[in-house]
């Protein structure tokens, strides 16, 4: 299948070279039963993420306790959505790394919830009194999500059906009081209100309940559930329009709707593609697509995350080098749902773009958020969210919540940092996190109509099966994406004939590919080489991992925008004008990898770069991590016009002591000497 990359795409400049057509695997999907040995960057994460987070039962614990203390409030609560929201991430988790020891302890704390749902089948943290307000629907959407996910996985037969009994019971409970098919009953944007009355986010975060529905339909074959999908398609948000009918139409990107909250917006369109699917949409298929693709065009950032304002839509493309320290952008939360999307879009459209993009998130703002160090720092909690008469003790999170651009330290604030009994916090950040490394090995082996397609180049063994039964195994042995060499070994029971395909980035312009020693033709985009595979065949690709230099894009594109009053939720429409500095900003790439320049290697220097003309690849060095004074996976040296040198380390290994000594920035300043 071919497909169209439009002019606009070019506007990022992180797709500069994108081709104009470029070929898509078609047919995609994951192999639900391949067995996975995670060998490459994904591996201390998920060992980091198992042993610090989900392996620990008391925090599944005092999750749980929140259903039984019912202390949410429509302030500014919103501790309903931590049990599934990490439950799902636990489970996707799980399900690479097979794990017994984490296995027990998810089924322990879902038996655990299961035994606080209220009688009328809900779990809620709200009161009674105080239910279906601001956040109460979103966070009975994480249960759904968290419990469903879990029954993928589940190895008991008569708790799957409990699970799915109890799903149902809690689905029921929201369709009893919400819906259009009755005059009693409330309507999706009334579930949402805030505490002067008006939606929170245009309504978005109860609307993306839409997912868990479709899902609870595709288990059960219930058609409630997907008539009430269908009525919420219908509504799309309808305090501030039908979101989905302006993406179908395409007049607007995302950072122009009425409300413009990345993450619960995304999450909409997540369970819109879902219900397209469902119901053989393409109308609704063709919006969700579109939303991603202007996602990708105007609103993703060089480190694969949306929105430099806080959390909200506001053309990232072009207003990423104003980010500054006394702001946060770049939310954990943001980060995870974008690859979400990007993996769910890649098996839908096989554009390899969006392999890109789940690539560029996980190498940059993801693994950057994750806390090795075990840094706690109560003192950043964002003073929004900080009960003011409680002494907060200082918890750790493995995950931070936001990721400067330009100019900032780590730990700018901790999303969702809400008070539990014992007077600790946790955040919204730290609980999604986890979904992000449980998907990546899934999507580096794909299922493709004729064969295989390699979507990502992650260290490991990945066993699986082909069309036939036959059973195969490929080894792919690398260090990338710090080294440029990638090498495949094909290991089928059997001799057979299948398609290969390999992922080619859209920023990798020179690349050499060999089949068993033999040169082959790299095509831009996808390259697949269909052949009789048999046991010891090797495919050795290169990769351009040569420094690139990228350059802001300019005003000339931006238009109209909203800004949220997020306190009030008032709009208000504005228009920007670009500063004189604006275009005086360079950033350097190596492959996917974002290079920063951290201040424990050039101090905090805040001086212009003597970057003269407008060159596209620079001169390096790349130097070995171990000649640094602290851990790093990249480490390059760029020769400068001036004869002088800048060391830079790849951004996830930037800013680790969260204090100004490790000050980074990623768009750096340019200038004449």
């Amino acid at each position: 299948m071919k497909i169209n990359c439009t002019s606009r795409l070019k506007d990022n400049p992180f797709f500069r070279h994108c081709p104009e057509e470029r070929m898509a695997a078609s047919g995609l999907k994951p192999d639900l039963h391949q067995k996975i040995s995670v060998r490459g960057m994904c591996a201390r994460p998920l060992d980091f993420i198992t042993r610090e987070q989900l392996a620990d039962r008391e925090l599944w614990k005092k999750f749980v306790e929140q259903y039984r203390l019912k202390s949410d409030t429509p302030k500014q609560e919103w501790r309903s959505e931590y049990w599934g929201k990490m439950m799902r991430g636990a489970a996707f988790v799980c399900s690479v790394t097979q794990d017994d020891g984490l296995y027990a302890v998810l089924e322990e704390t879902v038996r655990d919830l299961l035994s606080v749902q209220d009688e009328d089948g809900a779990f809620s943290t709200y009161a009674p009194e105080v239910q279906f307000r601001m956040w109460d629907i979103w966070g009975r959407k994480y249960i759904l999500l968290g419990l469903l996910c879990f029954h993928n996985i589940c190895r008991d037969e008569k708790l799957r059906r409990q699970i799915l009994s109890a799903a149902m019971r809690h689905a029921d409970a929201i369709l009893a009081h919400v819906g259009n098919d009755s005059d009693e009953k409330m309507q999706i944007e009334q579930t949402s209100l805030s505490r002067i009355g008006q939606p929170v986010h245009g309504a978005m975060n109860s609307l993306s309940v839409l997912e868990p529905m479709v899902m609870l339909y595709r288990a059960t074959g219930n058609k409630t559930y997907l008539d009430f999908a269908t009525y919420l398609v219908e509504i799309g948000a309808r305090a501030c329009g039908n979101i989905f009918e302006l993406a179908y139409v395409d007049r607007l990107a995302p950072y122009q709707y009425p409300f413009t909250k990345a993450y619960e917006m995304m999450s909409c369109f997540e369970g819109l593609l879902e219900y397209a699917l469902t119901v053989g949409s393409e109308k609704w298929k063709t919006a969700a697509i579109r939303f991603a693709y202007r996602m990708m065009e105007t609103d993703i950032t060089l480190l694969g995350s949306a929105g430099t304002t806080h959390e909200f839509l506001d053309h990232a493309v072009v207003h990423q080098v104003e980010n500054s320290e006394g702001g946060v952008g770049q939310e954990t939360c943001v980060s995870v749902t974008w690859m979400k999307l990007c993996a769910r879009m890649l098996l839908v459209t096989g554009d390899p773009l969006f392999g890109d993009c789940f690539e560029q998130t996980l190498y940059n703002a993801y693994l950057g958020t994750l806390n090795y160090e075990h840094i706690r720092n109560p003192e950043k909690i964002q003073g929004g969210f900080r009960l003011p008469d409680v002494e907060v003790a200082a918890s750790f999170l493995p995950f931070d919540s936001y990721t400067p651009l330009l100019g900032g330290t780590r730990g700018q604030g901790i999303g969702g940092s809400l008070m539990f009994a014992d007077g600790t916090y946790y955040g919204c950040c730290a609980c999604i996190a986890s979904v992000g490394i449980g998907i990546a090995p899934h999507l580096a082996v794909l299922r493709a109509d004729n064969g295989f397609s390699v979507q990502l180049y992650e260290k490991g063994v990945y066993q699986t099966q082909t069309a036939s039964g036959n059973g195969v195994t490929f080894l792919i042995e690398t260090d990338y994406p710090v080294d440029d060499a990638i090498h495949i070994r094909v290991e089928p029971q059997m001799a057979e004939k299948f398609s290969l395909s390999l992922r080619i980035p859209s920023w990798s312009v020179e690349n050499e590919m060999l089949v068993n020693g033999r040169p082959m033709t790299v095509t831009p985009g996808m390259t697949t080489v269909d052949r009789l595979w048999q046991s010891g065949d090797v495919l050795d690709l290169r990769l351009d991992l040569r420094v690139e230099a990228l350059r802001p894009t300019s005003y000339e594109k931006d238009v109209l925008r909203s800004r949220i009053l997020w306190r009030t939720c008032d709009m208000v429409p504005f228009m920007t004008e670009m500063g004189a500095d604006h275009q005086n900003h360079v950033a350097f790439r190596r492959g996917p990898l974002m290079l920063a320049r951290d201040a424990r290697l050039s101090g905090r220097e805040d001086g212009a770069l003597a970057l003269e003309g407008n060159e596209e690849y620079l001169p390096a060095e790349v130097k070995s991590p171990a000649e640094l004074p602290f851990p790093a996976a990249g480490y390059v040296r760029v020769l400068l016009k001036n004869g002088k040198k800048l060391d830079l380390i790849d951004c996830a290994s930037a800013g680790r002591t969260w204090k100004d000594d490790s000050a980074f920035t990623v768009w750096m300043r340019t200038g004449k000497e």
